[in-house]
């Protein structure tokens, strides 16, 4: 009984030191187009919160996060698609050094409105909010980037989302196929928590140094 309880000790001893909770605020650009439908990209953005558990000597991270994103497409012929999104991606972060992870995992999204707009020809702005039958509510995207701590609290991430599901968003114009997202996320966060200072400095409680 002894030796159980000091394993038990060891164990929770061990991942408290190499686990550690870090999070932040994050937000940039997002470049979007729709697929099959012959769309263009079309710029917009995305702004959200994060949270990791990095665990594994720090070798490893989950990154769950929470990001409110416009994206869309341009249709050509002053013809274009604008969407808002409420994405979650819970992401496997794999570092290869202190400061530079790859990302990877899925992100469901939940879109909240659907618009096609186009010019009239007279520098009239012509606007139809789509109604939630013409287009499915519920995406799924595989996200694929990568992320780099700059400096004390400041990363740099890039990220591609290529969307899994059929949106419906193309407006009938994909000869029956499916009609995916296309995301394209440049940006930077703000990162709180403790193992910040340690992974640039490597101070003597590192376990990674």
């Amino acid at each position: 009984m002894k030796k159980m309880f000091l394993l038990i000790l060891a164990m929770a001893s061990v991942s408290g030191v190499c686990a550690q909770w870090t999070g932040g605020i994050k937000g940039g650009w997002n470049i979007s187009r729709l697929t099959n439908i012959g769309s263009a990209m079309r710029p917009g953005y995305y702004v959200g919160a994060f949270a990791e558990y990095r665990y594994a000597f720090r070798l490893l991270g989950i990154q769950p996060e929470i990001l409110y994103s416009r994206q869309g497409a341009d249709l050509g012929g002053r013809q274009w698609i604008k969407s808002s999104y409420l994405a979650v991606p819970v992401l496997l972060k794999i570092y290869p050094s202190n400061r530079f992870s790859f990302d990877v995992g899925p992100q469901f999204g939940f879109a909240l409105r659907y618009k096609a707009c186009h010019d009239a020809g007279d520098g009239t702005l012509v606007t139809r909010r789509l109604p939630k039958d013409e287009f499915n509510t519920f995406d799924v995207s595989l996200a694929l980037g990568c992320s780099l701590l700059l400096a004390p609290f400041v990363e740099l991430s890039a990220r591609y989302d290529v969307g899994l599901t059929n949106t419906g968003g193309g407006v009938g114009r994909s000869g029956g196929e499916a009609v995916c997202n296309g995301v394209l996320r440049i940006g930077a966060g703000i990162r709180l928590g403790t193992h910040v200072y340690r992974a640039m400095y490597g101070t003597p409680d590192s376990i990674r140094e």
